[in-house]
């Protein structure tokens, strides 16, 4: 007994753990923390965020009042809120999901976030945000870099190269060019390479029949004034000159009108960052890879719920698309709806009702647009499409084509008949000063129209004044 109490009191004194200053070192190790780091509730309401999330997010903070992430995220990840309600267990919501912020400078590159959720108990979620847009840059560059090596070493003939001048016109065509494309070199000798592009082919089956033997040659007749296409490659130029190459994929023609899927290169090969400088283009064909580089880009800049683009992908290829319309001074329009009384719909018909409207939405409203239009869904039941080449005149037309089409149109689901109608704000892009006009900067005019048209009673078009 005397030795027990002896150990025992030869053992150190146990003191329970001071928890407040524990809590205290493990938040100021949190705050310390290289990459971004906050914590909400289910509604979204913030409970932590440490300086970090304050840098990434410096621009859209600067108006942000009211506490709550998704409103924070609203524009860059308008699916977040969607997705941690999805989540009913608690543990990892997902990992490094991938989503592009946009610069507040017109022009600027956007900034490529890395968001990894977990769900925590008591329903609050924690957020981990990383800027990976140089492991972005980095992997453009390998792919950029593997599709020229591999269309050099590969000898078969499902590719074809080209010398280009300064301007782009083709001055070296070589016989895999002519085999794949079919036009011989006397003819494509001096000719822009933008003809050999067909920006706007039909998405089915690239395969049409022969031209006739006495027809003219395919290069000749080949819409060489095509204001689009002329000014898609010459951009395509601009950027090769800038960075030292340009990858794309799209449709190329072949002499006899038919067309291929073909991923193309346009890398300088003298005077590089230069107006002299001269290039090579490379074309593989990639038509046997269309369907699953399709299916691969839908996953990409597609909206799960409806098929159409979603808002990334919209503000992404949007602000492109308006880049082109200043360059070559053409109009262009921007229409924002969404449907009217939508959260009743849902209280009154269930989610699944909810989700069957928008997706009604999407396709009847996508069938009065023309190919060359983007429609997205902006996020709930807010859309958007970018019109090139159209005025606000006739823009207001193709919006008040879609309200009429969705009125007349109601959703039928489960043997139910959903009346739905919707309201719509356009505004079109200014002419003048043009340079400081964001997609971004248009959407939000269009959306106060839109909310105009609420306010005057809903199911209505109104038009944004020019000013």
């Amino acid at each position: 007994m005397r030795a027990e109490a002896a150990d025992a009191a030869a053992m150190p004194f146990y003191e329970p753990p001071d928890l407040a200053q524990e809590l205290e070192q493990l938040t100021e190790v949190l705050y310390q923390l290289p990459m971004g780091l906050a914590r909400c509730d289910a509604d979204g309401t913030v409970q932590l965020m440490n300086p970090p999330i304050a840098s990434l997010f410096a621009h859209a903070m600067a108006g942000w009042t009211s506490g709550n992430v998704f409103d924070l995220l609203s524009d860059c990840f308008p699916d977040l809120r969607d997705l941690l309600a999805s989540c009913t267990l608690p543990g990892r919501v997902f990992e490094g999901r991938r989503v592009p912020m946009s610069s507040p400078l017109p022009g600027a590159e956007p900034t490529w976030l890395s968001f990894t959720a977990h769900k925590l108990d008591g329903g609050r979620f924690s957020l981990v945000v990383q800027d990976v847009s140089a492991e972005v840059a980095r992997e453009r560059q390998m792919r950029q870099a593997g599709a020229w090596i591999a269309a050099m070493v590969q000898g078969d003939s499902d590719y074809l190269t080209c010398r280009l001048d300064a301007v782009g016109r083709i001055s070296a065509w070589s016989e895999n060019a002519g085999r794949l494309t079919g036009h011989q070199a006397a003819a494509a000798l001096g000719a822009t390479a933008a003809v050999l592009f067909a920006p706007d082919a039909p998405m089915p089956s690239p395969h049409v029949a022969s031209a006739p033997p006495d027809a003219p040659d395919a290069l000749a007749c080949a819409v060489a004034d095509d204001a689009i296409g002329a000014a898609r490659f010459a951009g395509r130029l601009r950027r090769a000159r800038r960075s030292g190459w340009d990858l794309d994929e799209g449709w190329m023609r072949r002499a006899d009108g038919s067309v291929f899927y073909a991923s193309s290169l346009v890398a300088t090969t003298d005077g590089a960052g230069t107006e002299s400088a001269t290039f090579a283009l490379v074309a593989r064909d990639m038509t046997h890879r269309r369907e699953a580089a399709e299916a691969l880009r839908r996953l990409t800049v597609s909206d799960y719920l409806t098929g159409c683009y979603n808002r990334a992908h919209l503000f992404t290829a949007g602000e492109e698309e308006l880049a082109l319309t200043r360059l070559s001074q053409r109009p262009a329009s921007v229409i924002v709806f969404d449907a009217d009384r939508f959260k009743s719909i849902n209280d009154r018909f269930g989610h699944d009702a909810g989700d069957a409207v928008l997706r009604h939405l999407a396709l009847v409203c996508q069938r009065q647009l023309r190919g060359g239009d983007l429609l997205a869904r902006l996020g709930g039941e807010e859309f958007c499409a970018l019109l090139p080449d159209c005025e606000l005149a006739e823009a207001v037309a193709v919006a008040e084509r879609m309200r009429r089409a969705i009125a007349e149109t109601p959703v039928r689901h489960e043997g139910v008949v959903i009346p739905v109608t919707a309201s719509f704000g356009v505004v079109e892009a200014p002419t003048s000063d043009a340079s400081a006009v964001t997609l971004a900067r248009l959407v939000r005019v269009a959306d106060q129209a839109m909310y105009a048209a609420k306010r005057a009673g809903r199911d209505r078009v109104e038009a944004a004044s020019r000013d």
